[in-house]
């Protein structure tokens, strides 16, 4: 008897010193949605972060007053970013500041990619 509760004893110590592992940090995208017309936030709009690699999932957010969308939560990966709204055309152009971001975009663990603009 006293073998086997060492043996167990021994098991238990050996899975109690395996380090934990960490999920990665998750990113975060934020911006504004414009009407290109004039100039005017599109509230309501809805944003979404679509997978370009399987295995992710699905994200997005719904503008707020001022046409400002913030997704968190997102798992580190490829994905395509895409604004929508009732009466206007979709788009998957998105610019942070004058520069033209690709239509996939790499978002790395723990990365914020701020002030984006979808017209």
């Amino acid at each position: 008897m006293r073998r086997r509760l060492l043996a167990v004893f021994a098991a238990c110590a050996a899975v109690a010193q395996v380090p934990s592992q960490k999920a990665p940090p998750l990113g975060r995208v934020d911006g504004q949605v414009i009407s290109d017309r004039d100039e005017q936030p599109l509230r309501r709009a809805h944003v979404t972060l679509r997978p370009a690699e399987s295995g992710l999932t699905t994200v997005g957010a719904e503008c707020d007053d001022h046409g400002h969308f913030d997704i968190r939560q997102i798992a580190p990966g490829s994905y395509t970013l895409i604004a929508e709204r009732d009466g206007y055309l979709g788009s998957a152009t998105a610019y942070h500041g004058a520069a033209r971001m690709a239509p996939v975009m790499s978002i790395s663990a723990g990365q914020s990619i701020r002030n984006l603009t979808f017209r």
